[in-house]
């Protein structure tokens, strides 16, 4: 037992270190999520996936970002997220990822009110209420598990989007992947209302908020992302393409919820 306790501390340490010399974040599998993922897998979006479409006038910058970010992706963020995953056991990974998504409620919430989502601000507000009482500070989920509020994923972006904002054309970001105009915009909003953005500022080293970010998205990329990212890439034919596809369905299929 104290072993593994050991291991995990170690690899914690490992992966704090290794974000405060390289990097300040892992890169994100590229960006994909679940949901881009499950619509790049399904059927109708693959006979569909021109139904949204994204200008792209930078493709040849874009295109050597996406490379950069694929090559730290597979020498870098799986690396590490591959020893974090043997060493840090799946339960202990959920609840880090659980308290993490508690951390972004206001993100959630003021975009559900600025979207004029009432139900999904106080499905927010409980959420957080119930997870962080009786969560153990957001480490365990009950307000989904025991009241089944699901998260509503509402960020800036789409609330820019919702507000008559086109989405510009498509980037390509060292580390964190795919976006555009729009959402890169709405990427800074977001991060404004991220409490953990501030304890870099407010007194707290900004080592200890590199570490805290790198945990997150360590933790994030060996829980849930890193296989998505390889399966796109090994059944598309230009997986640059695919990936763009996938993130522009995904953000519309969301704007339009």
């Amino acid at each position: 037992m104290g072993g593994i306790k050991i291991k995990v501390w170690l690899t914690i340490v490992f992966s704090f270190l290794v974000v405060n010399f390289s990097v300040d974040r892992a890169v994100l599998a590229q960006g994909v999520t679940q949901e881009m993922y499950d619509e790049f897998s399904d059927e109708d979006f693959a006979l569909d996936s021109g139904s949204v479409s994204i200008s792209d006038p930078y493709q040849s910058y874009n295109r050597m970002i996406f490379t950069f970010n694929d090559k730290a992706y597979y020498y870098f963020a799986r690396p590490v997220s591959n020893v974090y995953d043997k060493a840090v056991p799946r339960i202990l990974q959920e609840k880090i990822d659980n308290f993490f998504d508690n951390s972004r409620f206001p993100i959630r919430f003021v975009n559900c009110i600025l979207q004029g989502k009432a139900k999904g601000a106080v499905t927010e507000l409980g959420r957080f209420v119930i997870n962080t009482a009786t969560g153990f500070g957001g480490f365990n989920d009950p307000g989904e598990r025991h009241f089944h509020l699901a998260v509503y994923e509402e960020d800036f972006g789409q609330t820019l989007a919702k507000y008559g904002l086109g989405s510009g054309f498509y980037l390509q970001w060292p580390i964190f992947g795919p976006s555009s105009v729009r959402d890169t915009i709405g990427f800074i909003g977001d991060l404004a209302l991220n409490p953990l953005t501030y304890l870099g500022i407010y007194g707290e080293p900004e080592a200890t908020y590199r570490g805290i970010s790198g945990l997150q998205y360590v933790n994030r990329v060996a829980y849930t992302l890193g296989d998505n990212y390889e399966s796109i890439k090994k059944s598309a034919i230009d997986p640059y393409i695919a990936i763009q596809d996938a993130y522009v369905q995904s953000r519309a299929k969301k704007i339009n919820e």
